[in-house]
């Protein structure tokens, strides 16, 4: 289980288990049939359909450790605008 409130010593187990998931994580996205990560002394498989439980389990961490969600950053970017191309019309 996850922390809200870590101490100092659950914060440096949580950034060693967000390094290994997003690693996993990482290797799923790019063809790995399955993965295995540990923690707690506790081993869990994932695979390309389990890869939101593993996403889930990311943010839980990044969470616990005050970092951005990474996918919210990116999707909710209000920087990034999309401007609609119109083609064939004239001034």
């Amino acid at each position: 289980m996850i922390s809200s409130s870590p101490t100092p010593e659950e914060l440096t187990s949580y950034q060693k288990y967000l390094t290994d998931a997003e690693k996993a994580y990482n290797q799923l996205m790019t063809g790995v049939a399955a993965v295995s990560i540990s923690y707690n002394g506790e081993a869990v498989s994932y695979t390309s359909a389990s890869k939101k439980q593993l996403l889930a389990y990311i943010r839980q961490l990044r969470k616990a450790l005050k970092l951005p969600d990474v996918a919210k950053s990116v999707i909710g970017n209000p920087a990034v605008a999309f401007v609609p191309v119109v083609f064939g019309r004239r001034r």
